[in-house]
């Protein structure tokens, strides 16, 4: 997510989707939702570029929205969110405004969610010790996506929030070398 402007934006959109959220009691619903969303525009990266740009028409727009949310059928809030979100030019960052949405509500539940990192795919097995491991360091439930990122040659890169604990092989390798050239 960007800084300034935009990352206040997105936060007061995610406040509002808070009290909401209190209001009905649906954020599990909301974030599920939400992330439906997301992934429809990850997919298409046409339909940002359409929702962003000026000389379509707003009632094109909104058609393509509603044809979405007919394929997605979201929560009836989370469409109105949407649909708003449309109206006010801010559609295209949907994606931020949910990132920023999780981390709160994340932050009330005294949730981590931590982002894993390995050169091969991990087994149920290993994924439970990791997020174990980070339960007794955080001291929060921690929910544990993991990806394959095969440049890591070997080892893991964990990230929880802003903090990266980067115990690849690639990174070994990269400090050793520093090291090397740090003698000569």
């Amino acid at each position: 997510m960007g800084s300034g402007k935009g990352h206040a934006v997105s936060k007061r959109y995610a406040r509002a989707l808070l009290m909401l959220g209190d209001e009905h009691g649906r954020h599990e619903i909301f974030a599920r939702d939400l992330d439906a969303f997301c992934q429809v525009l990850a997919s298409e990266p046409s339909l940002a570029r359409f929702f962003d740009n000026p000389a379509v028409l707003r009632e094109d727009k909104l058609s393509t929205l509603n044809q979405i949310i007919a394929a997605a059928s979201p929560d009836g809030l989370v469409s109105n969110f949407l649909k708003l979100a449309l109206e006010k030019g801010r559609l295209t960052i949907v994606p931020d405004i949910r990132d920023e949405y999780v981390r709160q509500l994340d932050a009330r539940s005294g949730r981590a969610r931590a982002d894993v990192s390995s050169a091969t795919p991990l087994g149920a097995g290993a994924i439970e010790r990791i997020r174990a491991h980070l339960v007794a360091l955080l001291h929060k439930d921690v929910f544990v996506e993991s990806s394959v990122d095969e440049s890591l040659i070997g080892g893991l890169v964990v990230r929880v929030g802003n903090t990266v604990y980067d115990a690849s092989v690639s990174n070994r390798i990269r400090r050793l070398r520093e090291r090397l050239v740090a003698v000569h």
